[in-house]
């Protein structure tokens, strides 16, 4: 126990650190910053004020799964061998949690996008349940855990009230999308990052770090609400592209949108993006094929 303790004592003072050295300025991280404070100051009681502090913020933003089961964090530990995670949470509730910045991006998440995370659990853990009959030789994740693993992780939502942007995204014309259409952004088009793994790139940002984005239409006024509006609308919205009735939470306003396959997600270099890269307005910045990739044809 003596080894444990002190184990956890060590990762415990590696995240605090870890979180002391982030710039919580980064477009991708500031939403988190407050309650990231928070966290880091309960690392000062090790490991045990941590998962006190994160299931405290969870009792009282009234965190559940899709059938209503309040949401704790525990320890990696209390996964059992062998059991799915995405399995486990919908069983029991319990977010099987690690003291390292994946998983603290990770739990951030389920405050920022409470209905979104439950939807990609729920949607997990029954693809896992239909799966479990499938022989080993032919069992695979299939289309649905694919396109739900790469929004968790790498996602973002692509808001949009122009079909414009959407299909400058979609074509890949980069130059349209960043450069002539900067007007879009935040009239136009506004994104909102789902996947925690594109967080925790975000505190090492490089220039070709590309996100999965899923485009959901709004109407011209959701531009005009208060940040934390919009993002309750999102998650509504995100939701039901996931697993609900298409525009059943937000009369409409995904326009049917449904994320099943991979490429139900589009590609966005989040460099382009204003205020994600340094110097991305200058001359030739699109150019570099590298990162702002060209549409490949079908033949």
């Amino acid at each position: 126990m003596r080894g444990a303790a002190g184990a956890e004592q060590r990762q415990a003072a590696a995240l605090a650190a870890a979180l002391d050295a982030i710039d919580w300025h980064d477009p991708a991280l500031r939403v988190h910053q407050a309650r990231a404070s928070v966290w880091r100051d309960s690392l000062r009681d090790g490991a045990a004020g941590w998962f006190a502090c994160l299931n405290a913020a969870a009792v009282q933003a009234g965190l559940r799964t899709a059938t209503s089961c309040p949401l704790r964090f525990v320890p990696q530990a209390a996964l059992p061998p062998g059991r799915a995670y995405e399995a486990h949470i919908a069983a029991t509730g319990e977010v099987p949690t690690r003291l390292n910045l994946h998983d603290t991006f990770g739990a951030l998440a389920w405050f920022l996008w409470p209905r979104s995370k439950a939807a990609m659990n729920a949607a997990q853990a029954s693809a896992i349940a239909n799966a479990a009959a499938a022989t080993a030789a032919s069992a695979s994740r299939g289309s649905l855990r694919d396109a739900l693993t790469l929004l968790d992780e790498n996602g973002l939502v692509f808001a949009h009230a122009d079909d414009d942007a959407r299909a400058a995204l979609a074509g890949h014309d980069w130059s349209r999308l960043f450069a002539a259409g900067s007007e879009w952004w935040q009239t136009r088009i506004a994104v909102f990052v789902v996947g925690h793994a594109l967080m925790e790139k975000r505190v090492a940002p490089y220039k070709a770090l590309t996100a999965h984005a899923a485009a959901l239409a709004m109407p011209s006024a959701f531009f005009a609400l208060p940040l934390e509006r919009q993002q309750r609308v999102v998650d509504c919205a995100l939701a039901d592209a996931i697993g609900g009735t298409p525009g059943g939470a937000t009369g409409g306003m995904t326009g049917g949108t449904r994320i099943a396959r991979p490429r139900d997600l589009l590609p966005l270099p989040v460099s382009g993006m204003p205020g994600w890269w340094p110097d991305n307005d200058e001359a030739g910045f699109y150019d570099d094929v590298t990162v702002f990739r060209p549409l490949r044809r079908a033949d």
